[in-house]
């Protein structure tokens, strides 16, 4: 199993010095089997989901060597983006999902009060998940949205 160490925005402030922004939100992420977990606390701006992504490819890589895999992502605080953070995301996955067919589902979990958990519920069916006909549920707990990506995992074979 990979665990990667928690990146909070702003520890290393060299590594952002010539970029627009700072990236804003924390996350992190690790495997266990064939589920990749994200913890992320928005909102979120472009330069986290540049980050996010360059931690998340090894995840991503390791996974898909034991065949079909999912994603399961908890929101905490904020789902809220920018709009350019949608058409990266969407780009991104979209990707992802062409070169590697292994990526069965995606769950997100975020309780009710969690900004945003409409408005991006809805970004994420009809814009990003949705068109490329990748699997995808929001959940208001990780324990209902585990048994669904499993759920998902037990009907595929690697």
């Amino acid at each position: 199993m990979i665990k990667l160490k928690k990146y909070r925005a702003g520890n290393n402030v060299k590594t952002f010095v010539g970029k627009l922004f700072r990236p804003h939100g924390t996350y992190s992420e690790e495997i266990e089997g064939q589920v990749i977990h994200a913890d992320i606390t928005g909102p979120f701006n472009f330069e986290m989901i540049l980050e996010f992504g360059k931690q998340m490819l090894p995840l991503i890589v390791e996974a898909k060597l034991g065949g079909s895999f999912v994603i399961l992502g908890e929101f905490h605080e904020s789902m809220m983006t920018t709009p350019e953070v949608i058409a990266s995301l969407a780009a991104s996955i979209a990707l992802i999902a062409k070169k590697m067919p292994q990526l069965i589902g995606i769950a997100h979990v975020a309780i009710q009060s969690v900004e945003g958990r409409g408005v991006m519920d809805r970004i994420f069916t009809e814009k990003i998940y949705g068109p490329i006909g990748i699997a995808y549920r929001l959940f208001d707990n990780g324990e209902a949205a585990q048994i669904w990506l499993h759920s998902l995992l037990s009907k595929r074979t690697p």
